[in-house]
């Protein structure tokens, strides 16, 4: 539930006429630099994943807004890290650290409040196959899977 949170966005250069939208968008915190820099007349670098919301604030088209979200935690490594998609329908979540790896596919039309998990549902084994291929390719587009977790020697016994 964490992975969608309301955002509030207040800019009085807009006409009044554009205030108070309301919008479905999927945005992440990672959209923010980006932001921020295209409000400075900025030039956003080509590495950044995030997108300028700017757009999105001023009421301009936005047909070609991401459709989906990649998500990936790992601060807590081996713990709980865990990469994944969610879109409007579903949400692909895989835990790599543990082995083997344990996956979770959530309906979020049907279920959304995530208590029912169709990662092992033979009826959503092709949807399965198609975001854990899906997330592959946006682990693989970031820079490929993380190193192996070693803990760090702490020299205490």
């Amino acid at each position: 539930q964490s992975l969608r949170v309301p955002l509030i966005i207040y800019d009085p250069r807009l006409p009044e006429s554009r205030q108070g939208r309301v919008s479905d968008a999927k945005v992440l915190n990672l959209d923010f630099p980006s932001t921020f820099l295209d409000w400075a007349d900025a030039k956003i670098p080509d590495r950044y994943q995030g997108r300028s919301l700017v757009p999105l604030v001023s009421g301009e088209a936005s047909e070609n807004w991401r459709q989906e979200t990649f998500h990936e935690h790992v601060a807590l490594r081996p713990n709980i890290s865990w990469e994944g998609l969610r879109d409007d329908q579903f949400k692909y979540a895989r835990y790599f650290d543990q082995q083997p790896a344990f996956e979770f596919l959530h309906d979020l039309k049907t279920d959304p409040d995530e208590l029912v998990n169709l990662a092992s549902d033979p009826k959503f084994a092709a949807t399965l196959a198609e975001y854990r291929n899906r997330c592959q390719r946006r682990v693989e587009q970031y820079g490929g899977p993380l190193a192996d977790f070693k803990p760090k020697k702490t020299g205490r016994k």
